[in-house]
């Protein structure tokens, strides 16, 4: 523990503050260690132009330094300490290829693939059932934690928000009278709704020539491992993204029918696209119905209820995708806790070479780069931006939080070797 300074200015002069830390720091604090395995191999074929190189890797950390929540009665809020120990293992690889190689035309090719797993092998007691990474499981916009917890992944997505369910397995619905619609309960609780390791990575990158011309290609790809949208969750709440249309991406498990049409038996009048959702009402529900009588529709379906003349034969397709994302009401749907997966453009190079003697230059090379080309395969809902991660920490990228717009940037490269 330890205090750090400060100082408060006034017209005749500054007075110093200090200010005492409310982290505590472990008398016993350990250095980290690190032990690393690796072998691998390498193989080159047919006279070189075909080469592999695959590598695996098992580090152990030990004493790993964090800080962990302390209860506010002990004076501070945190405690500097060894807070477990941590396992990355994974495989690497590189494949090169060179398919046409000749005086005018050589083509390159090179994949790279790798895949790591980090699991936690050992954590402090003080930290409780897990240690809680980014996020918050029960609370915030997303309602979703990245945690570590002793023998698991690393980056486990926790969330309260599941849909709940009874004992039989049907989906429990609330309701709101002012609008006089449905939504799911959410569950309460901590479920796992994903983790935010990849299930691999890797690149593809092409390089051609033909006399003096070249051309290269670079390819990024990731498949796997979920992230969180809070543009996604409410651009489809609030009707910005194509996400809020036909009942959004709620998934057909949720829904009975879509595109009913129907006649309010509220207001007579007649509604088209609406939905009838999957479920029943939750035990203790009741809705005020079109001749305003309160009824108890507990364990009623929605076509039950609306059988009963209680509700209206359909929901409206903006309410439902609304609530589904709603801030007070959402629960976890593709709409905004995805599989995030895409094939980048990351780069692409176009060069000309020409030698020019006659004018002492024994290489001109004119060269067009394009950065962030494009995608050739986005999983994101609405063609979001799949790589606007909140931050660059270890589970801070699978949390976005702005809505980053795609940016390409166009480079003309003009040098002289004489």
């Amino acid at each position: 523990k330890g205090y750090s300074t400060g100082n408060i200015e006034h017209s005749n002069g500054n007075i110093i503050t200090n200010t005492f830390s409310t982290t505590a720091v472990d008398t016993e604090l350990k250095p980290e260690k690190k032990t690393s395995v690796e072998f691998g191999i390498t193989l080159n074929t047919l006279q070189n132009r075909l080469n592999f190189d695959v590598a695996y890797y098992d580090d152990l950390t030990e004493n790993q330094i964090s800080t962990i929540p302390l209860p506010s009665a002990s004076g501070f809020s945190n405690l500097l300490t060894n807070v477990g120990t941590l396992r990355n293992k994974g495989i690497e690889m590189t494949m090169t290829g060179k398919p046409i190689r000749n005086r005018n035309i050589d083509w390159t090719a090179t994949f790279n693939y790798w895949k790591n797993t980090t699991t936690v092998e050992e954590l402090h007691p003080l930290t409780g059932e897990y240690k809680s990474l980014y996020g918050d499981v029960a609370y915030g916009n997303y309602r979703v934690g990245a945690v570590a917890f002793e023998g698991g992944e690393y980056g486990v997505l926790y969330s309260d928000s599941k849909i709940a369910e009874d004992d039989a397995g049907n989906k429990l619905m609330s309701w709101h009278n002012g609008v006089k619609a449905p939504y799911y309960k959410r569950a309460g609780g901590r479920d796992k709704v994903g983790s935010i390791q990849p299930d691999f990575e890797g690149s593809f990158n092409n390089e051609f020539r033909y006399k003096n011309f070249n051309l290269g290609v670079l390819l990024d790809m990731r498949f796997g491992g979920e992230v969180v949208s809070f543009p996604a969750k409410y651009g489809t709440a609030y009707g910005v993204l194509e996400t809020s249309l036909n009942a959004g991406l709620t998934a057909d498990e949720n829904l009975i029918a879509k595109g009913v049409d129907w006649t309010s038996k509220y207001s007579g009048e007649q509604y088209t696209n609406g939905v009838i959702p999957v479920g029943i009402f939750d035990d203790g529900t009741t809705i005020t119905g079109p001749d305003g009588v309160n009824h108890d529709v507990s364990g009623m379906t929605w076509q039950e209820a609306a059988a009963a003349g209680i509700v209206d034969d359909a929901v409206d397709e903006g309410q439902w995708a609304y609530w589904h994302s709603a801030w007070g009401t959402s629960v976890v749907n593709p709409n905004w806790l995805y599989t995030l997966s895409y094939v980048s453009i990351r780069n692409i190079t176009l060069g000309y070479n020409v030698k020019l003697p006659k004018y002492r230059i024994q290489n001109l090379n004119v060269n067009l780069n394009i950065r962030n080309a494009g995608y050739l395969y986005n999983s994101s809902p609405a063609n979001l931006h799949p790589e606007s991660g909140r931050g660059t920490g270890s589970a801070q990228s699978a949390f976005i939080r702005t809505l980053m717009p795609y940016q390409r940037t166009y480079t003309l490269g003009l040098q002289f070797t004489f």
